[in-house]
């Protein structure tokens, strides 16, 4: 099983199109109340696992971090769980900041 990257800096409009996908930010709850992606929600990678049932309920889990780092690892993790609608978000919030996306 292998976890799908997409860039989302062209197609951030992805996260909200419809009310069967989420964006998931796996940072600490520090690093998610200084800045983050419109309307995520924040499960720290090491709660990922214990969401598991609820993640597979939608269909499109968008998960993103710093760089891009331990959204990879928590979509690896759901994917060896059984997951296959996990996708990372390739750069992060870093990537999102170059790019200038809308950021809360």
């Amino acid at each position: 099983m292998h976890c799908v990257s997409k860039d989302l800096s062209q197609n951030h409009h992805e996260i909200n199109q419809r009310n069967s996908t989420i964006c998931i930010d796996v940072r600490s709850t520090n690093e998610y109340n200084t800045v983050r992606i419109n309307n995520t929600k924040n499960i720290p990678i090491d709660q990922i696992i214990a969401h598991r049932d609820e993640l597979s309920k939608y269909d499109t889990v968008y998960i993103n971090c710093a760089s891009g780092m331990r959204s990879s690892s928590a979509c690896l993790a759901l994917t060896q769980m059984g997951l296959t609608n996990v996708v990372n978000v390739e750069g992060g919030i870093g990537a999102c900041l170059n790019a200038q996306l809308p950021l809360t």
